[in-house]
């Protein structure tokens, strides 16, 4: 099974988890480390070189289906970042579950801001405070 059809099928909270672990595991095979990797740490910290980089990127692209830039690993130096950034800037055309917790924390927040309106109405009229 590809990993895009994995991470898809795969439920919304573990969606992030395994694109890492994806993520990691190519890292861990152009560097010949174990996938137990510290994902804090810088690509370079962990061994890459300009090649390995190339290599790593070229890698990530194919198994994903993007298209990323020479100087990605640059911009988003360790595998968090990465993560984040293949998440957030949405260059992975999967559903993470990430813009429908933004619309409901929006949802919150306009009927908490009812709430206090009306709570400050109900005194105003009553009780003649605010």
């Amino acid at each position: 099974m590809g990993i895009l059809i994995e991470i898809n099928q795969s439920p919304l909270s573990r969606r992030a988890f395994i694109l890492q672990k994806h993520i990691s595991d190519i890292a861990a095979h152009y560097i010949d480390l174990s996938s137990d990797i510290d994902f804090s740490l810088g690509f370079y910290e962990l061994g890459f070189t300009s090649v390995t980089s190339l290599e790593y990127i070229y890698a990530l692209e194919a198994s994903l289906d993007i298209k990323l830039t020479s100087d990605t690993l640059f911009n988003f130096p360790n595998i968090n970042a990465l993560k984040n950034h293949l998440i957030n800037d949405k260059l992975i055309n999967i559903d993470f579950g990430y813009d429908r917790l933004e619309s409901k924390k929006t949802v919150d927040n306009e009927i908490e801001q009812l709430i206090q309106a009306e709570a400050k109405n109900i005194l105003k009229d009553k009780f003649g405070l605010i």
